[in-house]
């Protein structure tokens, strides 16, 4: 089983993949976090918050001195998750949490071909407590525009005209 292990890695040391799967043997699978994001950009162009998320994700994987994209599981991915946005912040929201969960889980599936298990997948999204609000009344409306100076009661005009909220 020894010389199993070590062959199976020296063959994905080599770059041999193909060899060790005829043989049937599994490697340890090596990817760092780094190699993983550059193997994604091979294949996919990210938005700004993918690349945000996964900037904020590296740095979390750094200071926890999480190197290998493989060793990400499930427990691991939850507590970044729950991690708040900012030091000594409150619970991370539903919003935020889902859309981390999303953007990870796009880049993790997407590193699939490599071997790599997207754990988000597995995690389920939370409820997204909306917070609501009321339109403003037209006593109101009417109070904040004879205080407003400068061009913002021609902005309010265009905004009510072209179907723009005034909030």
């Amino acid at each position: 089983a020894i010389y199993n292990q070590w062959l199976a890695d020296s063959l994905v040391d080599r770059g041999d993949e193909f060899m060790c799967r005829e043989l049937g043997l599994r490697p340890k699978l090596r990817m760092t976090i780094e190699q993983a994001w550059a193997n994604y950009l091979k294949h996919h162009n990210p938005g700004r918050s993918a690349e945000e998320i996964w900037g904020q994700f590296h740095e979390w994987t750094q200071k926890r001195k999480i190197n290998n994209i493989h060793s990400i599981d499930v427990r691991t991915a939850l507590e970044f998750l729950d991690k708040p946005k900012i030091k000594g912040g409150g619970k991370v929201s539903g919003k935020t949490f889902n859309n981390r969960r999303s953007a990870l889980s796009g880049v993790f599936r997407r590193l699939a071909i490599y071997g790599v298990e997207n754990v988000w997948a597995a995690i389920p999204q939370r409820t997204v407590d909306s917070k609501p609000f009321r339109a403003f009344t037209d006593d109101e409306i009417e109070t904040i525009l004879k205080g407003a100076g400068g061009f913002w009661p021609d902005a309010a005009c265009v905004a009510v005209y072209t179907g723009l909220r005034l909030v």
